[in-house]
């Protein structure tokens, strides 16, 4: 199993409006894994304890605009579609900012400054309001950042009829360590083969890192690195375009030159096998934080049952031995 990358703080605010996308009108069965506790919640409210701070509210009618209506038309498409996807420019572009804000994490501890919160603030209002090209010219370097990285990368898309869980730290990622320099007493910095982000319970993205990106498409690129991942190994497409001003591309530089809001983009959807599914959700729940959501019991137990029978061989983060048992109840 791949490494597992160590969580960063609870989102709790602007990722509790995500959840809405994820449960649709229903409810969350949520995991407190610091109480111990399984209960159901209304998405709002799936991942905190009390009211949104002020400034999430800011921001809720912006991303229902920007985000989660044009999420739930691509979400409707992708249920609809049984082997592809055709997504334009536009959505693609929608999809990115979805990660982009998941990536830019809210000030969720009192013990934040205030300039840090006014730098959240600022990086999500750019994230909505912006078009994804100005994006990539931000002046907010965390934003700057990461939309390269976003940009540089590419999305496979996984659909399931088990179900994906949903942790609350954002991005999950698989890792494998670095090749350690012999000249240098450093050691070396772990490797994102992908981040994982679960749309629904039923379909999740991966976007994926710019050396695998490189080795589906041109694999004599990369030939001397040592990728390895139990899941690109196994999963692998890349998408086939068609752009409105084909005719007038004649260089790489050409595409983002005369690029079009109508260009289209046709993924492969990859029916995730049932042991890879459980994989994914491991993940999920060891980068998790304090909670995790899922929306049928009977479905998320062999995954937290498989994540529970790795005890002694992998680091964990939690234990759930505590409340298979409340899961199975419910």
């Amino acid at each position: 199993m791949a490494m597992f990358m160590s969580s960063q703080e609870s989102q709790d605010g602007m990722y509790s409006l995500m959840l809405k996308n994820f449960a649709g009108q229903n409810g969350v069965c949520v995991i407190d894994m610091q109480k111990g506790t399984v209960s159901s919640k209304a998405p709002d409210m799936a991942f905190r304890e009390a009211e949104p701070p002020a400034e999430v509210k800011d921001f809720e009618a912006k991303f229902a605009e920007v985000i989660e209506k044009p999420m739930d038309k691509i979400l409707g498409k992708i249920n609809k579609m049984s082997k592809s996807i055709l997504l334009t420019r536009t959505e693609l572009e929608t999809i990115k900012k979805y990660i982009l804000l998941q990536m830019n994490r809210t000030p969720y501890s009192d013990a934040e400054s205030e300039d840090d919160k006014d730098l959240w603030k600022k990086e999500t209002a750019a994230i909505l309001d912006m078009e994804w090209d100005a994006l990539m010219k931000s002046e907010l370097v965390d934003v700057l950042k990461d939309s390269a990285e976003v940009n540089n990368s590419f999305l496979l898309f996984f659909r399931t009829d088990e179900e994906f869980v949903i942790g609350d730290s954002g991005c999950v990622a698989e890792c494998v360590p670095g090749t350690k320099d012999e000249d240098s007493d450093e050691e070396p910095e772990d490797f994102i083969n992908y981040n994982l982000f679960p749309l629904t319970s039923e379909i999740a993205v991966l976007l994926i890192s710019l050396p695998w990106k490189m080795r589906f498409s041109s694999p004599d690129a990369v030939k001397g690195l040592p990728l390895t991942s139990p899941i690109l190994e196994k999963y692998r497409s890349v998408p086939k375009m068609k752009y409105i001003n084909e005719r007038r591309i004649r260089s790489e530089e050409d595409v983002s030159k005369f690029k079009h809001p109508m260009d289209r983009f046709t993924y492969m959807i990859h029916d995730v096998a049932k042991d890879d599914l459980h994989y994914l959700n491991t993940l999920t729940i060891n980068e998790s934080d304090r909670y995790i959501g899922f929306m049928t019991p009977a479905k998320v137990v062999p995954t937290m049952e498989s994540y529970d029978s790795m005890k002694g061989s992998v680091d964990l983060a939690h234990d759930l031995s505590s409340v298979i048992g409340k899961v199975k109840g419910l």
